[in-house]
């Protein structure tokens, strides 16, 4: 099953047929340019899943109308009104968003409206298996394929759920040192020392930084479910790897991220006065971290 996972019923004869289209290239009337990377497609097809190319299909979507200002630098790229052709700038590295797009998201975006469930299947080897999600989620951002993005997002979560340590730090209470949270005691824990940034050198953590920056460089603000996805993550199961010097980088480079991060550790640890949850007894707030339970005053 692909890790998209929408597509496990076995195809019908719409698919089977849509399929092979996409494959032989036959009746196409639109060729989509990419590096060295050409798709003989289908407006009908292309044009039903996609926002981005229904506009660039249009002869004149960039001469008038609210296009005019927005896209008009765009037009040079779009032949389509003179000789059926759209050329997409490449990009040498899917993290290189800049300067054009990594030919494999593009063949996955037309893979996906085409129905080919391994439309997800054809990152680079070298390219982990949760930063290519994020690729082609923002590739279908960018061409505006709703359907693929609520597809990956799924995807995203279930890889993320599937990502574990294979050197687990263990987690141990002391006997005698106890922390006061209101009129309770709470063990404090000692964990077993992470040399610093080793974290970030470990399969499959190492992708964790690129992750990141590949999704708030390149979606809106609005888009926020694998942003939050990855921050979740990050503060319930591996808060480890926040004390690197990797992360401090990341941090600052990626200032809409760090604030995200306030937000959320402010929504978990510093609940409002009327909060009566445990969290909150007589109204305090408490502020844990991964070493030690205190009040925080």
């Amino acid at each position: 099953m692909a890790m998209g996972g929408v597509y496990t019923q076995p195809q019908h004869g719409s698919l089977v047929m849509l399929s092979g289209l996409r494959e032989s290239g036959d009746y196409s009337d639109l060729i989509v340019k990419c590096g060295s990377k050409i798709h003989r497609v289908h407006k009908a097809i292309l044009c039903s899943r996609s926002d981005y190319f229904k506009v660039a299909c249009k002869p004149d979507a960039f001469k008038v109308g609210p296009f005019r200002d927005c896209l008009c630098t765009l037009a040079q790229r779009f032949q389509e009104g003179r000789d059926h052709v759209i050329n997409i700038p490449a990009a040498v590295s899917h993290r290189d968003t800049a300067s054009g797009d990594h030919p494999n998201t593009i063949k996955a975006v037309i893979d996906f409206c085409y129905g080919l469930p391994s439309y997800d299947q054809n990152g680079p080897a070298s390219v982990p298996a949760l930063e290519w999600l994020a690729a082609m989620y923002v590739a279908a951002d960018k061409y505006q394929v709703h359907d693929m993005k609520q597809n990956l997002i799924a995807s995203f979560k279930r890889c993320l759920a599937g990502m574990k340590d294979s050197q687990p730090r263990k987690r141990v209470a002391t006997d005698n040192h106890y922390g006061q949270i209101g009129n309770r005691t709470s063990p404090r824990f000692n964990f077993n020392p992470t040399p610093k940034d080793e974290t970030f050198s470990r399969a499959p953590f190492a992708c964790i930084p690129g992750v990141i920056t590949l999704l708030y460089s390149n979606l809106p603000g609005e888009d926020r479910v694998m942003k939050e996805d990855v921050l979740k993550w990050l503060l319930n199961e591996k808060p480890s790897c926040l004390r690197t010097a990797t992360m401090d980088n990341v941090l600052t480079s990626n200032p809409d991220f760090a604030a995200d991060m306030a937000r959320m550790l402010r929504d978990k640890y510093c609940p409002s006065e009327d909060d009566d949850t445990p969290e909150n007894i007589h109204g305090r707030p408490v502020f844990l971290t991964p070493h030690h339970m205190t009040p925080w005053n």
